[in-house]
């Protein structure tokens, strides 16, 4: 399972001071706090923390529909990084027993965050990306058809062969000749940015229209979930 997040840092929400004052202490624990503190990168780091959190409580809604959004019960722990290395960044979510392997990319205007699940199959492939949404286009239709084209292009594949729909606030993808379950999908959008995210099952891609799988091949346009120790 696959989640990720996307945060504008231009968003008037996260711009310093514009938080309550009370905000750290209800969405971090102590040991994210303690970083904020030390850190002279902090006002980034905080939304780090965040889109950390956001992106590995939506793969735990997948596993369990039951969780519950509590920003300080997901806990985020980085690999240690100086304040010029924030622009990638990798580590682990944990929630209960539960942990997520965590892989963070940020700049001056945006933060996106990949979590996946320790569940997910092995030779999990995936594919992700942001980008901005253009002005007066609905961001929940935007992140939609970004995805498809997308994901679309990373197998080779016919647009309409791309099928996005949603199981509650969940959603979902189906890409024609793959199971219904060999492929998950992440949304995201905040501000001027979309973000989407897509897990496929190596297995079940084998398996799949040849087209696709020697496109890709071809282009060496899948890549490994990165695994760290959780």
């Amino acid at each position: 399972m696959i989640g990720n997040d996307v945060v504008d840092l231009a968003h008037p929400a996260t711009r310093p001071g514009a938080q309550h004052p009370r905000f750290d202490a209800r969405v971090f624990t102590g040991a994210e706090r303690a970083a904020l503190a030390q850190s002279p990168g902090a006002e980034r780091l905080r939304w780090i923390f965040w889109a950390a959190k956001e992106s590995a409580y939506k793969a735990a809604r997948k596993l369990d529909s039951r969780t519950v959004w509590s920003p300080a019960r997901f806990a985020v722990q980085l690999e240690p990084a100086g304040p010029r290395e924030l622009t990638a960044l990798c580590g682990v979510v944990r929630h209960g027993a539960l942990a997520f392997s965590l892989r963070v990319e940020s700049n001056a205007e945006k933060v996106h965050a990949l979590a996946f699940c320790a569940r997910s199959a092995p030779d999990a492939l995936y594919c992700d990306g942001v980008e901005s949404c253009a002005k007066g286009v609905k961001a929940s239709a935007a992140v939609r058809a970004a995805a498809r084209r997308e994901i679309a292009a990373w197998l080779g594949a016919a647009p309409d062969a791309i099928c996005i729909g949603r199981r509650g606030r969940i959603p979902t993808l189906h890409i024609a000749g793959l199971p219904g379950e060999a492929a998950d999908l992440s949304l995201s959008h905040h501000g001027r940015f979309v973000a989407w995210a897509c897990e496929i099952e190596r297995a079940a891609l084998r398996n799949a229209p040849r087209r696709a799988a020697n496109h890709s091949a071809r282009h060496g346009a899948m890549r490994r979930v990165e695994r760290h120790a959780v």
